[in-house]
């Protein structure tokens, strides 16, 4: 095995074992997500990427409460609290 195929096996085997045990250091601090659905003090929302477009690498985010008044189509400051997506929290809304 070349040293150059060894560097790759361990960077691959790094990243897997760091993703598996502390997924949440591949999360941002802050993220920016649509509002997808409103019902009281609960939406929905799809995380977006860095040109604002849907980014399907992420689930929606169903029932996430909220005492900031959204409408369908804002766009929001998300943060998740220790780094988990199952507990996102809407910082402020843009615009």
């Amino acid at each position: 095995m070349s040293s150059e195929m060894l560097k790759k096996a361990i960077a691959n085997n790094t990243k897997k074992f760091l993703f598996d045990n502390f997924q949440h250091i591949f999360i941002p601090p802050c993220l920016l997500a649509k509002v997808t659905k409103v019902e009281g003090n609960k939406v929905n929302l799809k995380i977006l990427d860095v040109n604002k477009n849907e980014d399907d690498n992420y689930p929606e985010l169903a029932n996430i409460d909220t005492d900031i008044t959204v409408e369908v189509d804002d766009i929001v400051v998300l943060n998740f609290l220790n780094g988990e997506l199952e507990y996102p929290i809407i910082i402020r809304k843009l615009g």
